[in-house]
């Protein structure tokens, strides 16, 4: 067996203890040797301190959403292979200034889900909604719902839709939500509201048909237990873990998410932040 990949750590967050942690406990085939971050307790303060610092194979970007961009153009400049968390990029600009894009992959974790079931081809029309608590997920500090949430719906309609999007329409805005419709090419539709709120929900429908989702449910949470099995999300970043590290060993597989991918989010962002947020929530 190879020695496993050692993993630089940009940000020790609550993605980086509720999610990747665990993850990377799961897999054999990573080990975290360094990790870098200015507020809580790590092996360096700063990136560049680990970067000049320590000695690492690969670079997880897990730092606050408006630090990505800087982060991830560092490790490239080193040459070295990076996982981001999403949003990759605020802004175009920012995603197409990296060094080395090709060894970039964005961590869409959702690509990993149960419940989506990857590409469905052209033409659809589907409806997604997610609504997340910030609080009651840990979060120190509060991202807009365009930079926490809004990365999640605009790569699942690429991803399961197999198109670009080609315009965005119909965007309102608020201080806690935001609404919109992606339309596509071949004039597939993929109406989107991502909200801070109450409780956790996510939906997706298609052809307004409800997508069950196998991993919600008592029965399915106590076979889960039993079975002693990770919760999904972490299921899921294992799983993007395990194809990461195919691609590192010259293995590329389809549902890892590249530059391109970072330029689409980004472009979205960047759409749906111009137009005015009102006032209400």
């Amino acid at each position: 067996m190879n020695p496993p990949i050692r993993l630089g750590v940009f940000g020790l967050g609550q993605v980086y203890r509720q999610l990747y942690a665990p993850a990377v406990a799961i897999r054999r085939d990573f080990c975290v040797a360094a990790t870098a971050d200015p507020a809580v307790p790590a092996d360096f303060s700063q990136p560049e301190a680990l970067l000049a610092g320590a000695e690492v194979d690969a670079i997880l970007v897990l730092s606050p959403p408006p630090l990505h961009a800087r982060h991830v153009a560092l490790a490239l400049d080193r040459g070295l292979p990076v996982l981001v968390e999403k949003p990759p990029a605020l802004t175009v600009a920012e995603a197409e200034g990296w060094p080395n894009p090709a060894l970039l992959t964005c961590a869409f974790s959702r690509r990993y889900w149960k419940q989506y079931p990857g590409s469905l081809g052209r033409g659809h029309n589907l409806d997604y909604r997610l609504q997340t608590s910030p609080e009651a997920w840990g979060a120190k500090t509060v991202e807009t719902v365009e930079r926490d949430l809004l990365p999640h719906a605009a790569d699942l309609a690429g991803w399961l839709s197999g198109e670009e999007i080609a315009t965005v329409e119909g965007v309102t805005r608020t201080a806690g939500r935001a609404s919109g419709t992606f339309v596509f090419e071949s004039g597939g539709r993929f109406t989107w509201d991502v909200s801070h709120g109450g409780g956790y929900a996510e939906s997706l429908a298609i052809g307004g048909r409800a997508v069950p989702d196998p991993a919600r449910g008592l029965l399915a949470g106590a076979l889960r237990r039993l079975r002693r099995e990770p919760a999904p999300p972490v299921a899921a970043v294992a799983s993007l873990l395990g194809d990461w590290a195919e691609s590192l060993a010259g293995r590329p597989l389809p549902a890892l998410a590249g530059v391109e991918s970072a330029r689409s989010c980004a472009r979205v962002i960047e759409a749906v932040e111009r137009v005015p947020s009102s006032a209400s929530k």
